[in-house]
């Protein structure tokens, strides 16, 4: 299956005071090149910001009680420390040196993948596939959902077929990448997969473990 997008997230008691500190945090990153921004929530206790960096398939939305870092593209670039990675988690220690921050609780990554497959392969996934028993035969649309806990990580799993209607629905395409270009029009397999892990801080390692518990899940669906 390959990965077509990734959302990673850091979880944290509610800063209430977020507000007033949020935007010197993020100031020095309003120099790069072909920023944009959005703020949400303005004027109110829930106040954040989003961060979107096009070029590089990456947004960084910042709230009181979360960090988040979405990215579509060739999941190899961040496990490669992704330059706005850096910037992610260089955001993140500043937001554990206000005063109000009291503690991380956890991380949690979203995986979409999507396996486009030929249309006569496409067909005969549809009629005998390996996840379900079937016994109607052919299938227009199918799709399955997965719930536990192993060692100490919570896993939702949600597979099926791929058709381009799950562009909109899972948000699969938000820049609309040379990367995902095939997924127009296209037809196979899907996966989104949650992994939640409860931790006291995060950091780079951290993240490439949880991506790589994720991979490893998927995986064995799909072995």
């Amino acid at each position: 299956m390959k990965i077509r997008k990734i959302s990673y997230s850091i979880n944290y008691i509610h800063i209430i005071t977020f507000n007033q500190y949020y935007r010197k945090i993020i100031a020095p990153y309003f120099s790069y090149e072909n920023l944009a921004y959005g703020i949400d929530n303005e004027i109110t206790i829930n106040e954040g910001a989003r961060l979107v960096f096009k070029n590089e398939g990456v947004l960084i939305n910042l709230k009181k009680e979360n960090i988040t870092f979405v990215y579509e593209g060739d999941i190899s670039d961040v496990k490669r420390a992704h330059p706005i990675l850096d910037y992610f988690f260089s955001i993140y220690e500043k937001i554990k040196s206000i005063d109000e921050f009291k503690k991380t609780v956890r991380h949690e990554i979203i995986i979409d993948a999507v396996e486009i497959l030929d249309g006569a392969d496409y067909e005969k996934y549809l009629k005998n596939n390996h996840f379900l028993k079937n016994p109607f035969g052919k299938l227009d649309e199918y799709g399955c959902s997965l719930e536990f806990v192993q060692d100490a990580q919570t896993i939702k799993m949600q597979a099926g077929n791929y058709t381009d209607k799950d562009i909109k629905k899972y948000d699969l395409t938000p820049y609309e990448t040379e990367y995902n270009k095939d997924l127009f029009k296209g037809v196979g397999l899907m996966c989104r997969l949650v992994l939640k892990e409860n931790i006291q801080s995060s950091s780079f390692s951290a993240f490439k473990n949880l991506l790589k518990d994720g991979e490893t899940f998927i995986s064995k669906y799909y072995e």
